[in-house]
């Protein structure tokens, strides 16, 4: 009686291709957010993606920061609204929404005591996402923000995580630190050379 034989090789590659059509859950993603002091006004940037499609929720929010009640929503237009949000009671104080002078990129964001946060209108998962809101002549401190570092969890297993306090210097400020630099350059290579004539006896 003759025996039947399986290829090992044809059963590797049928697992294999079973496996590939079983959907694979993302990994979970992270929007990071820096809000700082520049020159005059407060910048806010965000950047990063989320693990999950939008639920085309079409709404708006509004755009703006409330630190008091951990409220922020970068850019603009329509949005997809997700449900599930955990962390810090605040990231300040201050007790209204104050809204950007200007804003670039769709809107994305996350208001705690809403339990919600949004992604622009039509998001697909793992697409990279920059918006960003500027506040002019203001400060950190006149936007009720509290320096310092706060992560908040998603219900879809992302991360939140926003950045207070970091400043940067006005182009003026560059401008004259770099002068400064190119002085102390050439004054220490002026010295360097009158120490090698001096060595040569010129």
């Amino acid at each position: 009686m003759a025996r039947s034989y399986i290829n090992p090789l044809l059963v590797c590659a049928g697992a294999g291709m079973l496996i590939s059509l079983v959907p694979q859950a993302r990994a979970s993603d992270l929007f990071t957010v820096n809000i700082v002091q520049s020159g005059s006004n407060v910048v806010a940037t965000g950047s990063g993606s989320f693990s999950v499609s939008g639920p085309t929720d079409d709404g708006t929010a509004n755009e703006g920061v409330e630190g008091s009640d951990a409220y922020l929503i970068l850019g603009s237009g329509d949005n997809d609204v997700l449900t599930g949000v955990t962390g810090p009671s605040n990231f300040g104080s201050g007790g209204s929404i104050v809204t950007p002078s200007s804003t670039t990129g769709g809107e994305v964001g996350f208001g705690l005591t809403f339990n919600s946060y949004v992604v622009p209108f039509g998001y697909v998962a793992g697409a990279p996402l920059t918006s960003s809101s500027t506040w002019d002549s203001t400060t950190l401190a006149g936007l009720g923000l509290t320096v310092g570092t706060y992560t908040y969890a998603l219900g879809d297993g992302d991360s939140f995580v926003i950045n207070v306090g970091s400043t940067t210097p006005e182009p003026a400020s560059l401008l004259l630190t770099g002068i400064g630099i190119l002085g102390l350059t050439v004054g220490f290579r002026k010295r360097v050379g009158l120490r090698k004539l001096k060595a040569t006896g010129l």
